[in-house]
């Protein structure tokens, strides 16, 4: 088993090269990430009304099956 000193070498080594590579990270600007969560909003509101309307649909078929083949609706 390692010593104390070792496992803290390890963790200031540890966020030594994280600091450096955050150094690295290309960060979005305020307005392109602000621009970025409104097109993920929207595509989100898109799909989710896509998909409530493929689920109305397939439920009203389904219930219209029920009542042609005389099952409960």
């Amino acid at each position: 088993m390692g010593t104390m000193s070792d496992w803290t070498g390890s963790v200031r080594r540890f966020v030594a090269e994280s600091l450096v590579e955050l150094k690295k990270v290309n960060w979005l600007r305020p307005r392109e990430a602000a621009v970025s969560t409104v097109v993920v909003i929207v595509l989100i509101a898109v799909f989710a009304s896509y998909i409530s309307l493929v689920d109305w649909g397939l439920a009203e078929m389904v219930k219209a099956a029920l009542r042609i083949f005389g099952g409960r609706s």
